[in-house]
């Protein structure tokens, strides 16, 4: 995703899924974490239920800033 794309623009490397959170925890502005939390907690029990409408914004939002970041270290 979004956030796997960012870390290897910025360090290099590539990472996990589980990774690119971890990452997104550090790099991203506060406005993601919660997402961020919910989506590494989804992953870690295997309940993958159902997005909520708000997830969708910020994950949305979260892909929009990713891409600006990326393009602005350019």
């Amino acid at each position: 995703g979004p956030l796997r794309l960012h870390y290897t623009a910025f360090t290099g490397d590539v990472t996990s899924k589980h990774g690119a959170g971890e990452h997104g925890l550090t790099a991203a502005p506060p406005t993601f974490h919660e997402v961020l939390r919910e989506a590494l907690a989804a992953r870690a029990t295997g309940e993958l239920g159902p997005a909520t409408t708000e997830q969708m914004r910020v994950t949305a939002a979260l892909t929009e800033w990713c891409i600006a970041e990326v393009a602005a270290a350019r």
